[in-house]
């Protein structure tokens, strides 16, 4: 048995619920060990910091903030002044996420995504700059910064956690060189898992940090109900789209590259019912917790097996959210403490 002193637990929310729901949802995440509450930033769903915004009034405890926010739909500075706001507003609970975004969103919104490996180490860089109250100039590649335009406001702390969204090794060594953690979609077997320990801890060791200094997050898509049937078909709704974008992770849990482009085809037809029977249960598996609580545990205890010591699950979370979360809370989390 893996203690809860061994695996930290968080949770995210979906950015397209009514704000009545995200209060009363707050209050249940506030009732079990969760450490971080994220929120996607999804150009076409609400605003994650308007959310954010109003979860750090229902909220007392659990740390806040995007999961991955992207450099290319606003200047860096306007999100890190947001999440300078929020953290004010939580009394020193807030963290940011940074990566490159989803390719499919940009090419809907006709943005154009130069260099995301270094518009993401750029928008950290700033990140900590204007953090630190900095007034200098910034002269990036692709961000820049005229000098005397940092923040008219005094941040709370320049040491604001800052994650980075990323599935591949050049991004594991940049979160090794320049991030306090990662959060990785569907980081669940033992050899990804290892390859991501690695390219992290070669970045810390390049840029003279300690080894262990990234905190390593398996951000896995969690859909846990009394239905199991139910709950895989959620988290097949939700990979039909996200697969196709992380093909190597797809690829190293199985998934057959002629099948990721099957489904994409199907996707861009508008035909997700095809694309959704091309996605097997043991895909759903491999890539979330979904079914029952009790298959969500066994599950769980394959993954803290690979050494993972901190696992985000990430919505649906379930075909009734506020169950999920107690399910999670009650049957999932508090087995670890037992």
């Amino acid at each position: 048995m893996i203690s809860s002193g061994a695996v930290r637990f968080s949770i995210g929310l979906p950015p397209n619920l009514d704000f009545a729901l995200y209060g009363r949802l707050a209050a249940l995440v506030e009732r079990h060990d969760f450490t971080l509450l994220v929120i996607d930033d999804i150009p076409n769903f609400k605003s994650c910091w308007g959310i954010l915004f109003f979860l750090a009034r229902e909220t007392r405890r659990v740390q806040l903030g995007p999961s991955v926010t992207h450099p290319y739909q606003r200047h860096p500075l306007v999100t890190v002044a947001n999440v300078a706001a929020l953290d004010e507003l939580t009394g020193g609970r807030a963290f940011l996420g940074w990566g490159r975004g989803d390719a499919s969103d940009h090419r809907a919104l006709h943005l154009d995504m130069p260099r995301p490996l270094r518009a993401v180490r750029e928008a950290v860089a700033l990140s900590r700059q204007l953090l630190a109250g900095s007034q200098a100039p910034f002269e990036g590649e692709v961000f820049r910064l005229e000098p005397s335009f940092g923040f008219a406001f005094r941040p709370r702390r320049a040491d604001l956690p800052i994650y980075l969204g990323t599935t591949g090794p050049r991004g594991f060594r940049l979160a090794g060189e320049v991030a306090d953690g990662v959060h990785v979609a569907g980081l669940m077997s033992t050899d990804a898992a290892a390859r991501a320990r690695a390219a992290i801890r070669e970045g810390a060791v390049a840029a003279g940090r300690p080894p262990d200094a990234v905190d390593l997050a398996a951000s896995c898509w969690t859909s846990v109900g009394a239905d199991p049937g139910a709950a895989r078909a959620l988290v097949k709704r939700l990979l039909i789209r996200r697969l196709p974008l992380i093909p190597a992770v797809a690829e190293a849990a199985g998934v057959d590259r002629r099948d990721l482009a099957a489904i994409a085809s199907h996707v861009a037809a508008g035909d997700e019912a095809a694309a959704v029977r091309l996605v097997s249960d043991e895909a759903a598996v491999a890539f979330g917790f979904c079914g029952t609580p009790e298959q969500a545990v066994r599950r769980l205890e394959d993954v803290a097996g690979t050494g993972i010591r901190h696992v985000i699950f990430k919505p649906p979370l379930g075909p009734d959210p506020a169950e999920a979360i107690r399910l999670l809370g009650e049957r999932v989390i508090a087995h670890f403490g037992s």
